[in-house]
């Protein structure tokens, strides 16, 4: 039997808006797997062998070891290097223009070609050893998601959006990475870097639109408080039958049970299974100096209000 046609439901939008959580909520559905930010397999996980959210290392998980067979052979088959360093050539926010338009100079469109071939091959594996019909990305970069709509993958883009001030609070905040043996932490910015991140994130979201995809919001605030309604609402027929069914069976319950999944990349509650329980991080409100506030909502205010967060 030829395994099923992957269809991605891919997460876009700009960080720490709550992807992880959306795509673990969707990975635990039937008839769809999460893979965490696959754009970063090669890096972290074919190359640094970082933890997959099942606990194991990279080359250790049985999951990622079968999908490197089915689409390569092995993952040592592969110039893993490479296609790594082709993410930073012709994968960056910077490259949008040229990806959109199918521009570029003619090794550009080589290479980004050759980068969307063997990410789609991956794809592929992935859907044949899971045997899931959908597979649920959370890399959120919209250059990559006309990258694997350029490759021939079905993509079903889910414009995920966050209050801009939630967002800046939460890259002010430390945490540690969980997929690493040495203590490692993410990245922390101020919040004008946070503001204009948000900002060209979401309106490149928006720009992927008439580019043979057509983005659908999710909100976050939305999803936590009510995540089967804003599921059925968001994605409608992308969803698989069973998927839809287990939804609606499931209504608007505030816990979840999520089992351990197979993903690369990502915030460090990927890490978690079990009972995970839904809430609204709204700690910026109480915890956010005031001047910071006024200075996020002074320049993401377009989009605030495009959102609906003008008023709040």
């Amino acid at each position: 039997m030829d395994a099923p046609r992957p269809r991605i439901l891919y997460i876009a939008g700009a960080g720490r808006s709550g992807s992880t959580l959306l795509a673990m909520l969707l990975g635990g559905l039937p008839g769809c797997t999460a893979v965490g930010e696959l754009r970063h397999i090669w890096e972290r996980g074919v190359l640094a062998n970082r933890l997959c959210g099942c606990g194991e290392p990279f080359h250790e998980c049985p999951f990622w070891s079968a999908v490197g067979r089915e689409a390569f052979g092995g993952w040592d088959a592969v110039d893993a290097e490479r296609q790594a360093a082709r993410l930073w050539r012709v994968g960056r926010q910077r490259h949008f223009p040229l990806v959109a338009a199918s521009a570029g100079s003619a090794r550009f469109r080589a290479e980004h070609e050759a980068y969307g071939e063997l990410q789609a091959r991956v794809y592929r594996a992935v859907a044949a050893v899971s045997r899931d019909a959908a597979i649920v990305d959370s890399s959120k970069s919209p250059v990559y998601a006309l990258t694997l709509r350029a490759a021939g993958l079905d993509v079903d883009v889910l414009h995920l959006v966050r209050d801009s001030r939630a967002v800046a609070y939460s890259w002010t905040r430390s945490r540690a990475m969980a997929d690493t043996a040495s203590p490692e932490y993410m990245p922390t910015f101020g919040p004008a870097w946070s503001s204009l991140t948000w900002m060209s994130n979401n309106l490149a979201v928006d720009a992927v639109r008439g580019r043979g995809l057509r983005p659908r919001v999710v909100r976050y605030e939305r999803l936590v408080q009510a995540p089967a309604r804003e599921l059925e609402r968001a994605l409608g027929d992308g969803l698989p039958a069973a998927a839809r069914a287990a939804l609606e069976a499931g209504g608007d319950a505030g816990e979840f049970t999520v089992g351990v999944q197979h993903t690369v990349a990502g915030n460090p509650v990927r890490m978690q299974s079990g009972p995970l329980r839904l809430r609204v991080d709204d700690a910026w409100r109480a915890a956010m100096p005031a001047g910071d506030r006024r200075l996020v909502t002074l320049l993401t205010f377009p989009l605030l209000a495009r959102y609906g967060y003008a008023g709040r």
